[in-house]
């Protein structure tokens, strides 16, 4: 998927939002996206406060 956002100058312009209910892939992919694209956006999902992920 990462490669498929960079591959394209659209993503590198507009804003990009990944929105999950998992954290590990949101810290895998900012691990990988670093600081060098601020326009990729990494959102934890939020269910009932009684729920775990």
């Amino acid at each position: 998927m990462l490669a498929t956002l960079m591959a394209h100058a659209y993503t590198r312009t507009a804003p990009v939002e990944i929105q999950s209910f998992e954290i590990g892939n949101l810290r895998y992919l900012r691990q990988q996206l670093g600081d060098c694209h601020p326009d990729i956006r990494l959102l934890q999902l939020l269910d009932a406060p009684t729920a775990q992920p």
